[in-house]
């Protein structure tokens, strides 16, 4: 497979993940998030030239081992770790929002914000 396709299956991927974790279905969402990460590793070794590359694979799998980490501890202490895992999930948001910013994409961007700010508020009430 070439390039271009792992790019589109990684876009695809991390796109079901973050959708996944929305959701608050996080053993799936970490699966999407290891596919992604696969899928970019699959891109860069067929001579991919996006940015970033090491960067995105490395915050997705991340994201993985908090959501693992997150489920373990939901099984201790459930509000605890749905705080946690929530604002962890914001943070991902933010970072995801900083990324789509620096490239332009302002409507990406903005929709990213408003999810971070809205799960913190949440979170604090």
């Amino acid at each position: 497979m070439d390039g271009a396709a792992q790019e589109q299956d990684a876009v695809k991927f991390a796109q079901l993940a973050v959708q996944k974790d929305q959701e608050g279905k996080y053993q799936e969402a970490a699966f999407y998030y290891k596919e992604a990460a696969q899928a970019l590793i699959y891109a860069a070794m067929a001579g991919s030239t996006l940015e970033n590359i090491p960067g995105k694979i490395s915050e997705y799998l991340e994201r993985v081992q908090a959501l693992y980490t997150a489920v373990q501890l939901q099984k201790v202490d459930p509000l605890k770790s749905k705080q946690q895992l929530d604002l962890e999930r914001a943070y991902f948001l933010v970072t995801q929002a900083f990324d789509e910013d620096e490239k332009g994409n302002n409507e990406e961007a903005i929709e990213l914000y408003t999810e971070a700010v809205e799960l913190c508020l949440k979170t604090v009430r």
